[in-house]
């Protein structure tokens, strides 16, 4: 979904060329990236970082919170924390990169005849956390935890 995005918005700045947005290697600034500035500069014999600098200087988009040129044109693509986070928090946002595969998340084993930390709270957050994004990826999830009862183990399956 992001890479047409950024697809689109480039399509609207080079509008006959073909695209490729691909993910950034380690050790460079940015999320995407895109090579089409070496299209651009043979079409118009320029060096390509240049090209890369012309197209950059055009990309004004909310969703995209810096661009940055690396030699020899490559164009690199920072996506900005909000729209990340509005993207996961969408109600219609359906992944399916668990799509058909089941996962048991157990977490959080409290003894209520003994004393309850703050480590068991932190536990049960993210236990609970990991369930619902696992949920949201496709995946089908359950949550299980045990209550210990004066040396008798129960289980909750949610």
């Amino acid at each position: 979904m992001i890479r047409e995005d950024i697809k689109g918005i480039l399509q609207k700045i080079v509008p006959d060329e073909h695209i490729i947005i691909d993910y950034v290697p380690k050790g460079k600034k940015g999320d995407y990236t895109t090579n089409v500035a070496f299209k651009i500069a043979a079409k118009k014999g320029l060096q390509p970082t240049r090209a890369a600098e012309q197209i950059a200087a055009q990309i004004k988009n909310p969703m995209i919170s810096s661009v940055t040129v690396y030699e020899p044109g490559f164009i690199n693509f920072t996506i900005s924390r909000d729209h990340l986070l509005h993207q996961l928090l969408r109600e219609d946002m359906k992944l399916d990169f668990g799509r058909g595969k089941r996962m048991l998340i157990e977490y959080v084993s409290v003894n209520p005849t003994g004393p309850i930390n703050v480590v068991n709270a932190r536990a049960a957050a993210i236990g609970d956390s990991l369930v619902r994004l696992l949920n949201k990826t496709g995946y089908e999830a359950i949550a299980e935890y045990y209550v210990n009862d004066a040396g008798r183990q129960t289980y909750f399956i949610g």
